[in-house]
């Protein structure tokens, strides 16, 4: 095993986004169905720490399961990604236990599970910043060196994509350059919060942000003699948005919707939470935040969300139906001219490694050619695979591919030759004009 990860060879598989360690090395060593089951676990998992996060604060674990099954049910990130076995099913549980620990100054177990939680994001270095400052203000010093943990994962992150692209910062370059891939505009420090609370109100609806952050502001008044631990809950919701508008200060940061789910767990343990702490019965403690529950989960619940959620599906079986049915014709083309490479889009590498072994080093895609800042020179006399109206980052600004006819890039002298037209997908013979 150790000789493995010493080699300098890039390993078998490349993720179909920017690589994560921690996903990266479940996914090499696991197949699809473990990590399903990896998943369902750590779901399960991370709903018990939360009724016990609800538990520490309120002495009750109904507060934790209304706003756990809230921001599950109700917030369509998380029963999509849920869908798609998406990382942040992973790390969503890993950082709800991650808080649990810190609370209860447990500081190994929250040194070595927030580590883990650094090799899926790097909000989490953020976190554990801040968590770090907290223990220095409350000048607490007991195995306070524990807390330095979580700061190993950026070591590993820089080694991990030295091992598996040669390139130490290749995670970071590709980050950066993501606009370039996406065509999404960046957003600026003037229009930040403006366009990121616009973007999550689209799925909690603007009742739900109001009263949460009320919540938060009468909570946080009333229990001021105790604000101590409500502070490690507020890093959560907040760091988020402090960390990304801050690196938006770099000409500007493309933040997605996914990076606030775990705020928005919490602040809906904020928004029933209020009811234990002004609320003296315990039926209407019971009863008051139930009805809360209802109103708002009839209001919001995302009926046409779920029919695009079944269409998404829907088309990606198709696409990737599309790709098995292109696979004798590659082979075909790929035997005969004998191509430099495979240009195919950068998230369906996987499914080519896996159909096509025989081209497994020959794989490429314009988005590594384009963000890592390669010549399309050098990819000469290769085969371009494009799949059509797939959501494929940089590829769906290479229009001309979906037209079938042939396409000059002056500056370089290479032309995009027609070889094959199919319903669903295109392929290109890249090569320099005589």
């Amino acid at each position: 095993m150790f000789q493995y990860f010493i080699k300098l060879s890039p390993p078998s598989y490349f993720l179909p986004e920017t690589p994560k360690p921690l996903i990266a090395f479940l996914s090499y060593l696991f197949p699809p169905f473990f990590n399903y089951l990896f998943i369902s676990l750590l779901i399960s998992l991370g709903f018990f720490y939360f009724l016990k996060i609800s538990e520490y604060f309120s002495n009750s674990f109904f507060t934790g399961l209304l706003a756990f099954l809230y921001a599950f049910f109700l917030f369509e990130d998380s029963w999509q990604n849920l869908l798609t076995g998406y990382w942040v099913f992973i790390y969503i549980p890993v950082m709800i236990i991650v808080i649990y620990y810190f609370l209860i100054k447990d500081y190994l177990k929250y040194g070595i599970l927030n580590l883990f939680a650094g090799l899926i994001r790097p909000d989490s270095w953020f976190v554990a910043i801040i968590f770090l400052l907290l223990t220095f203000f409350w000048k607490e010093k007991k195995n306070r060196f524990l807390l330095f943990l979580p700061f190993l994962a950026p070591i590993i992150w820089l080694f991990f994509d030295y091992r598996a692209f040669s390139n130490p910062f290749y995670s970071f370059i590709i980050t950066a350059r993501y606009p370039i891939i996406t065509g999404i505009p960046l957003i600026k420090p003037k229009d930040f919060f403006g366009i990121v609370l616009r973007d999550i109100s689209n799925q909690t609806g603007w009742l739900f942000l109001i009263i949460s952050f009320l919540a938060i502001i009468l909570i946080i008044y009333s229990q001021r003699k105790s604000l101590k631990n409500y502070l490690i809950l507020l890093t959560i919701i907040f760091s988020p948005f402090v960390f990304y508008f801050f690196l938006s200060f770099r000409g500007g940061v493309l933040p997605m919707r996914r990076f606030f789910l775990l705020s928005l767990f919490f602040l809906a343990f904020f928004l029933f939470h209020l009811f234990d702490i002004f609320l003296k019965k315990k039926i209407s403690k019971s009863l008051l935040p139930t009805i809360l529950f209802l109103f708002l989960f009839f209001i919001n619940f995302p009926v046409n969300k779920i029919q695009e959620i079944k269409w998404n599906l829907k088309d990606e079986e198709e696409k990737i139906i599309a790709i098995e049915t292109s696979i004798p014709v590659i082979k075909n083309y790929f035997l005969s001219l004998k191509p430099k490479y495979l240009i195919i889009p950068f998230r369906r590498k996987v499914l080519f490694e896996y159909y096509l072994p025989e081209a497994k080093e020959k794989l490429e895609s314009f988005r590594e050619i384009v963000a890592l800042k390669k010549d399309i020179k050098d990819y000469e006399k290769s085969l371009a695979f494009y799949l059509i109206k797939d959501f494929a980052g940089l590829e769906m600004y290479f229009d001309f591919l979906s037209q079938f006819r042939a396409h000059l890039l002056k500056e370089e002298n290479l032309i995009f030759e027609p070889l094959f037209s199919h319903p669903w997908y295109r392929l290109y013979f890249l090569k320099r004009i005589e």
